[in-house]
This record gives C-alpha cells, sequence and structure tokens, in this order.
C-alpha cells in the first residue's frame, strides 16, 4: 500500500469518480424532501427543472425593469460591487483583491449596467453582497415577498430554515472566482443564465489553496484603477485601508488554481489523476426557472449572461457528519504533497491564537472565516 499523499490523493479521485460521485443529478419537477435529503446525504448537486418556481411573482416582477424599481424604491440606495475586469474576490498576480463598493440607487445601477462596454467595459458593476441582503434591513428586503419564505422541501429535509436568501444581479462581465461555502446552497435564476463549474470535495483540494495578502480595487480620477492593501484589526477583525492604525495587513485563504484556464488543466488533471474518459469538472448552465441544489464544500466557479437576476437560499451545513472529517483528512493529505497550505485549527487552540489571552469573545462563524473554512465574503456586510 502506498504511503505517497499525491498517490493517495489520485487513488481516492478516481474511486470517487468510478463509484458516480462526480454526476450531477436532474429533476424534472420539485424533489420530495426525502428524494433531496438523499442529495444532501451523498453530497451531489443536482439540477431541478419545471419545477413551481414559473409560480413565483418574481419571474413577473423581476423581468419588469420598471416594475423591479417600484418594487425596491427608486430613490433607495443599494451596495455594489465595481470592479475594472468583472473579478471581485479573487487572486491577481499574488494578490487577493476586494471590489471597490458603491452605494448606488437602483436606476443608477441599471443605468451604468447599459452603459457597460460589451466588448471592454472599464467598470464591471454587480449585486453581490451575499449578507442576507433579501430579508430584515437588506438592500432587497422589499422584494422578499415577490419570492417564498423558504424552499420547501428543502427546510423539511435539513430541519431548519434558511439562514440567509439572496439576491444578485449583474453582467456577463462579472464573474465569481473558484471557491467553497460551508452552505447547502439552492439558487435560481430569475432571468438571464448562470453557469456553474463545479468540483467536488474529493478534488478541490487540488486548487491550489493558499494564503494571499488582501487589497482592494479603488478608481481614481483618471478613471483609470489603483490597488489599496487592506489591514485587519487582529482583536475585532475589522478592516480598514487606513496605514496610520498601525494594523497588519488582511491575509485571505482563497483558491488560486483554475482548471477552467488553459495554464492550470494539466496542474489540476495531474494532481487528480484525470483519465480523458470524462471531464475534468462538471459544467451547469441554469436558464429562467432552474434551480440549483450546490451541495457544501463543492469548489464553483460562477460565469453569467447579461442581465442575469437571481435568487438563492442558504441552508447551514452540518459538521457532524462524516464527510467534513473526510474532508479535513484530504486536505491535510493535500497539505503533505504541497499543494495547499496546511489548515489552522478553527478551534483557537494554536499557540498564536491570542483570543483567549485577550479574553476576545468571537464567535463560531468568526472563527471559521479567519481559518479559511469559508467563503470570507459571507456576512461581511
Amino acid at each position: 500500500m502506498t504511503t505517497d499523499p499525491k498517490e493517495v490523493l489520485r487513488i481516492h479521485s478516481q474511486t470517487f469518480r468510478s463509484f458516480g460521485g462526480h454526476t450531477l443529478a436532474s429533476f424534472e419537477g420539485s424533489p420530495s424532501p426525502l428524494a433531496f435529503a438523499k442529495l444532501v446525504a451523498e453530497n451531489r448537486p443536482a439540477l431541478f427543472r419545471n419545477s413551481n418556481v414559473e409560480d413565483w411573482p418574481a419571474m413577473e416582477s423581476f423581468g419588469n425593469r420598471s416594475q423591479l424599481v417600484d418594487l425596491i424604491g427608486s430613490d433607495r440606495n443599494v451596495k455594489v460591487a465595481v470592479t475594472p475586469n468583472g473579478l471581485a474576490d479573487a487572486v491577481i498576480d499574488g494578490t487577493f483583491v476586494l471590489p471597490h463598493e458603491e452605494s448606488l440607487s437602483i436606476n443608477e445601477f441599471f443605468d451604468r449596467l447599459d452603459a457597460e462596454d460589451p466588448s471592454n467595459p472599464q467598470a464591471v458593476h454587480y449585486i453581490q453582497s451575499q449578507n442576507n441582503n433579501m430579508r430584515g434591513d437588506g438592500d432587497f428586503a422589499k422584494l422578499f415577498e415577490q419570492v417564498p419564505e423558504h424552499i420547501d422541501f428543502a427546510t423539511e429535509a435539513l430541519g431548519a430554515m434558511p439562514d440567509a436568501v439572496n439576491f444578485w444581479c449583474g453582467s456577463r462581465h462579472a464573474v465569481t472566482s473558484f471557491h467553497k461555502d460551508h452552505y447547502e446552497n439552492i439558487y435560481i435564476v430569475i432571468t438571464g443564465s448562470k453557469t456553474f463549474t463545479l468540483i467536488p470535495p474529493s478534488e478541490s483540494w487540488a486548487l491550489e489553496e493558499r494564503t494571499f495578502p488582501t487589497s482592494k480595487y479603488t478608481p481614481t480620477e483618471t478613471r483609470s484603477w489603483t490597488q489599496e492593501v487592506v489591514y485587519m484589526d487582529p482583536k475585532t477583525y475589522d478592516t480598514t485601508t487606513d496605514a496610520s492604525q498601525s494594523h497588519p495587513r488582511m491575509m485571505t485563504r482563497w483558491c488560486s488554481l483554475d482548471p477552467t484556464r488553459d495554464e492550470d488543466l494539466e496542474t489540476f488533471t495531474d494532481r487528480i489523476g484525470f483519465t480523458a474518459y470524462k471531464s475534468p469538472f462538471l459544467t451547469v448552465t441554469l436558464e429562467r426557472g432552474d434551480m440549483l441544489y450546490l451541495p457544501a464544500l463543492w469548489a464553483h466557479k460562477v460565469e453569467q449572461g447579461s442581465g442575469t437576476i437571481a435568487v438563492n437560499y442558504w441552508y447551514d451545513f452540518s459538521f457532524g457528519g462524516s464527510l467534513y472529517l473526510l474532508h479535513r483528512m484530504l486536505r491535510g493529505l493535500a497539505a503533505d504533497a504541497g499543494y495547499m497550505e496546511r489548515d489552522e485549527d478553527i478551534d483557537g487552540d494554536d499557540d498564536d491564537d491570542d483570543c483567549e489571552e485577550e479574553d476576545v469573545d468571537v464567535d463560531e462563524e468568526t472563527l471559521l472565516v479567519q481559518a479559511g473554512y469559508t467563503n470570507h465574503t459571507i456576512f461581511r456586510g
């Protein structure tokens, strides 16, 4: 039996594929709670077409811009991510770069979206706040009545209401780079299309996940772009671009390998022991009314068509099962193989962790974010 971590990882990947784990389930209509519970237990993504989504009021109101503006409020400002290249939250030349954020009226957002150069935009605008923006005092809370409060089959199967419901809107230039979330995700396209590239937890360790110094896009008066260094208060985790506060630079854990790019594909396929009779990753395109179940821990990259509007429901992931333990084991082997940085101790027991010493009250979500176990943009406000 081999003890080489690289070979162990290849064997595991090939075994997972041989048992059909690297597949997308497909349903006509919505699944029963039992069928969905089986998908969650198998950690298997699924596409649901011709479900009851067409009955949602949003299918009409979100597709009519004037009606959508009236629902939100023409004078209400919303948070918009702006970048020079459509890559918000992505590793660029060894630096993790956050988007510039602006508060715009919804009319101004749509005006800017319409004005984007189809071939070479100078600024790409994307509503992607991911902070439960359709509920409570979120930017799009007035739209919540246009969609269900929860997804019936998921709520019954998981025994809980969703943690967050989010509204998304942007142009085809906006791309979400590979990352993973610790949420069971139900994603619905209302208008336009979304293409997801999916990599399972059995292989996401191959995406060169490392910790990167963090910067933030900032527009200049000459309509060019620069990057400002982002600093983080180690006690409160508040961020700033003000260097005078003497905080250390923010570091962000993120995937830096993108196997959809030719220059990264060979490295990825070599690591997972890819055999050419199947695709090295799953790709699924959602059209109007389509619903995707994206399981927790699956790495994904997201691209979209122009004017796409979508809604997603995040349900909490259970860390108590064997899946997360297996995921951690594979990541440890990948670190031994030199494919990624080793995971930090999320229990806060590191020698370098001074939270207990300083008596700082840090909740579980914050610990997960700081340790790199979840998409840092979730609930970052």
